[in-house]
């Protein structure tokens, strides 16, 4: 009978593990929307996805608590990429960025331009503001989640993320494009 148990306790970790694999393949999309919104990179956020992915797929056994493993996967890949910002590896704004803003106003008016806009606005927040920003209103993470995952007390979260959208704010204002009612909408949203 002990052998019996042994097998099914292999095949219990067998299943589990593949469901695992399979729920990181799930968050690889949300993954890589938050990595591209922190470096603004599309080359950049798949290798931090990559990283976090091959980390995640290596220490998946270390995983205690199974309903815990979208919140420590987010925390390997903003480990990733507070490691890549420590290397020194400059923030690079993508060619796209700077050739939208160079357009004239009257070339900025869809809404793809108004997105580029934004996009360009959070890569020029300072990293812990566009950390906070990307998490909560472009993951959809809670507070409490995102104070998790970044290592911070949810107060810290709070202030940060107010800080965010208001210098997002200001920035997005100066723009001629931009309105305030622009921007109210976009607060509705997050």
């Amino acid at each position: 009978m002990p052998h019996r148990a042994g097998r099914v306790s292999r095949l219990t970790d067998l299943f589990s593990n593949k469901r695992h694999k399979q729920r990181l393949a799930d968050l690889r999309p949300k993954l890589y929307r938050v990595a591209l919104g922190w470096c603004g990179s599309p080359s950049l956020a798949d290798d931090l996805v990559q990283e976090a992915s091959y980390k995640a797929l290596k220490s998946l056994g270390k995983l205690e608590e199974v309903e815990a493993l979208d919140g420590w996967v987010f925390k390997i890949l903003s480990n990733c990429y507070r490691d890549f910002c420590r290397k020194g590896q400059t923030q690079e704004t993508p060619e796209e960025l700077v050739d939208e803003r160079q357009k004239n106003p009257e070339e900025l008016i869809d809404s793809a331009d108004l997105m580029v806009q934004v996009r360009s606005a959070v890569a020029g927040l300072k990293q812990k503001h566009r950390e906070i920003i990307v998490l909560v209103d472009l993951g959809g993470f809670s507070y409490t989640e995102t104070a998790a995952i970044l290592n911070l007390p949810i107060g810290t979260v709070m202030s940060r993320l107010n800080r965010a959208r208001q210098q997002l704010k200001q920035v997005l204002l100066k723009n001629p494009v931009v309105t305030s009612q622009n921007v109210s909408y976009m607060e509705r949203v997050k």
